[in-house]
């Protein structure tokens, strides 16, 4: 089955040579750039883990891989970004002691995904705080007995923890949605001791950063680093006003990511910070400034699920208003169709294209979610267990712009007729005349496909399956529009 998969997809593509260039951020327009200061997108999806051992499974083919044949699969499908979870409970098991071998592993799921032309965002990923209080994230260490004490009140009388655990049944977590947990007094507890470095916490947690960043700082596939997953505004008990869209991001989450990117700045000065707000943040977030004020590698991370998110144009058009008034870039790092309506993702991914932002699938794989509320949930996986699910890889493989040598001015791919149109401008600043667009051959131009491009000094090939690249001369004027337009014979 998966053999006929790759055939059909047309996987076995020769690899390109070279190191993948590194990527930061052009402030001034809001866009990733390249080292070439190329404007650079990407299309992708997560790969995470939630339970021990933290990574996936590095060889064959399978629920709960991501080895080579992956990457081959994901390189096919024009996937050029992996959101890995990198797991605090993976690296730090036990307090103050590192666990190597995981980050052995997990550098070497980084170095080979280079070889096909994949980067890589590591993603501290947490789903309501911790195991403790049943869904996962940080390690057992970082909730004591006393916060976790009552739980889940006010959603049910305290649960009863297994004795030889000491963290609630799984019977018993299945009573409610993960979701729920975050709305329980333990939670909010265990989230503002964090913040506050309760007992050290946030000690421990720069630390987990500083141990990431000097691990990672030589690989130029590393995107960036993701603080944290879909942060929890913190004791709403205490201090209800966090509920308040934009309190939470300044009086909790900013102070914080400064002490975070200081620690990771102190041993990598060049790759990306990515951070994020609360969840609820649909008509803007509430951070006055980016991480350490380093505007050219700071990246808005934000998510879009409908629901509970709100309007999609109005979310992009927020997030718009983010990126200018913080002068950073942006992307969107997790978002996947309601049951039932695919079409919903289908019309995500236009307006990302709209608003020429990357974006980031939830997700490659199921990967053995531990919750029991989620178990062997693939609904909005890719591969979903016994096979891809095409009707997602129809518009998961969209034709689109991986690197511009200018200001794009849109991009657009009609999933009906399949034509894909990309504007820009030469701009003085780039030092490439090298613009590349991914387009999967097999799957929507089967009969082949015409290129039409102006002005007619522009060049182009077609190097490797699903790609093409096109330059133009280097003595072009700046500001000289460009026009290509792929569609179907």
């Amino acid at each position: 089955m998966l053999l006929k998969f790759i055939f059909l997809l047309g996987v076995f593509i020769p690899l390109s040579a070279g190191s993948l260039l590194p990527i930061s951020v052009n402030p001034n327009r809001q866009k990733l750039v390249d080292s070439l200061g190329r404007e650079v997108y990407f299309h992708g999806t997560n790969i995470v883990v939630k339970q021990f051992p933290w990574h996936p499974d590095t060889e064959g083919f399978s629920d709960g891989t991501f080895s080579e044949q992956d990457m081959r699969l994901l390189k096919s499908l024009g996937l050029n970004v992996v959101r890995l979870g990198f797991m605090w409970p993976g690296l730090e098991p036990t307090r103050g002691i590192y666990n190597e071998t995981y980050m052995e592993v997990m550098q070497k799921i980084v170095a080979l995904s280079e070889q096909y032309g994949i980067y890589i965002l590591l993603d501290m990923h947490q789903d309501a705080y911790s195991r403790v209080l049943c869904v996962e994230g940080l390690p057992t260490w970082a909730v004591n007995t006393g916060t976790a004490k009552g739980f889940p009140e006010p959603l049910h009388k305290p649960f009863v923890p297994d004795p030889k655990t000491g963290i609630p049944t799984g019977e018993d977590c299945a009573k409610f949605p993960w979701s729920s947990y975050y709305l329980t007094e333990a939670t909010s507890a265990a989230f503002q001791n964090l913040y506050n470095n309760t007992d050290g916490l946030l000690d421990s947690w720069t630390a987990f950063w500083a141990k990431t960043a000097s691990g990672f700082k030589d690989f130029h596939n590393v995107i960036g680093y993701e603080l944290i997953n879909e942060p929890w505004a913190g004791d709403i008990y205490s201090d209800p006003l966090l509920l308040v869209p934009g309190v939470a991001d300044k009086k909790n989450l900013g102070p914080v990511y400064d002490v975070l990117s200081k620690a990771i700045r102190e041993h990598d000065q060049q790759h990306c910070i990515f951070f994020e707000g609360v969840t609820w943040d649909d008509f803007g977030v509430g951070f006055r400034n980016v991480p350490e004020l380093y505007r050219n590698r700071s990246v808005l991370s934000y998510h879009y699920y409908s629901p509970p998110s709100l309007g999609l144009v109005a979310n992009f058009e927020a997030r718009k208003r983010d990126m200018k008034r913080l002068q950073c870039g942006g992307m969107l790092t997790e978002f996947y169709t309601s049951a039932g309506k695919i079409e919903d993702m289908f019309q995500t991914m236009t307006v990302a294209d709209k608003y020429q932002q990357s974006w980031i699938g939830w997700d490659y794989k199921g990967y053995h979610p531990p919750h029991p509320s989620m178990k062997n949930d693939r609904s909005c996986a890719l591969w979903n267990g016994t096979g891809l699910n095409q009707i997602y890889v129809q518009n998961t493989t969209r034709t689109y712009p991986k690197a511009v040598p200018g200001n794009t001015i849109k991009f657009y791919f009609d999933s009906s007729t399949k034509e894909f149109s990309l504007v820009y401008e030469i701009s003085p600043t780039c030092n490439s005349t090298e613009s590349i667009v991914y387009l999967n051959e097999k799957m929507h131009y089967p009969s082949g496909y015409r290129v039409t491009v102006t002005p007619s000094t522009v060049t182009w090939s077609s190097p490797e399956d699903n790609e093409l690249v096109f330059n133009h001369p280097p003595s072009t004027k700046p500001g000289t529009r460009v026009m290509i337009v792929v569609s179907k014979r």
